[in-house]
């Protein structure tokens, strides 16, 4: 009986196999598996920690994240990677009156932004209600409008940012007598549980409007 001895060659592939390294269109392949030029993946990416761990093919939105040398890269959530999340805008852009000397809240008339597993925006677009606990960044600003006061004396502006009735952050400023507008920002790192409610107030020693502002959050993690 005759013997056939097979041997099949790729050189149009150029798949090598050298001490255990596969190349793709290199015959020097510096990896387990190296590839040049471009990969498509049809299906699903699984990933195991060790040659013999489960692996895992992560959740929708997870992304590939470096273990370093040596090591499987590993899925992880947007959240993980301290990447601050846009959680809500709130926007003032028409008068709003306060009467003098009455620490007044801000209700904004614009909803740019809400994103609802962070945080939503009330219905009177005043506040924002905490829906995923961690630590927030809270900026805030607000333009005061009033008319000068030419026979009264310096003045002073205060703006907060308030949580659940209390005021955790503020700025002031004296305003002269001659002054029509004042011009506030304030911002703060704060750790927030489901429920807290944030909303912006402002107060001025004589009748003044809120002619334009913003609340903002966003969302940096839990730890």
């Amino acid at each position: 009986m005759k013997k056939n001895n097979i041997f099949l060659f790729f050189p149009l592939l150029g798949i090598t196999a050298q001490a255990q390294n596969v190349g793709i269109n290199t015959i020097t392949p510096q990896t387990k598996l190296h590839v040049v030029g471009d990969l498509q993946l049809t299906n699903e990416l699984a990933l195991a920690k060790t040659a013999g761990g489960v692996s895992s093919a992560g959740s929708s939105g997870d992304f590939l994240m470096s273990r370093g040398a040596g090591r499987s890269p590993e899925w992880k959530k947007i959240e993980e990677a301290f990447i601050p999340q846009e959680a809500g805008f709130m926007k003032l852009s028409t008068t709003r009156n306060a009467s003098a000397d009455v620490l007044t809240n801000v209700r904004f008339n614009e909803n740019v932004l809400q994103v609802s597993k962070y945080a939503t925006i009330s219905s009177n677009k005043e506040y924002f209600t905490i829906q995923k606990a961690g630590f927030y960044y809270v900026t805030a600003y607000l333009r005061y409008e009033m008319m000068p006061n030419p026979s009264g004396g310096n003045t002073q502006a205060t703006t907060h940012i308030y949580k659940n009735g209390e005021s955790f952050t503020s700025v002031s400023g004296d305003i002269t007598n001659t002054d029509t507008e004042a011009y506030h920002s304030v911002s703060i790192v704060q750790q927030f549980n489901v429920g807290d409610k944030i909303y912006l107030k402002g107060s001025f020693k004589r009748q003044s409007s809120f002619v334009e502002g913003f609340l903002t959050l966003q969302y940096f993690g839990s730890n």
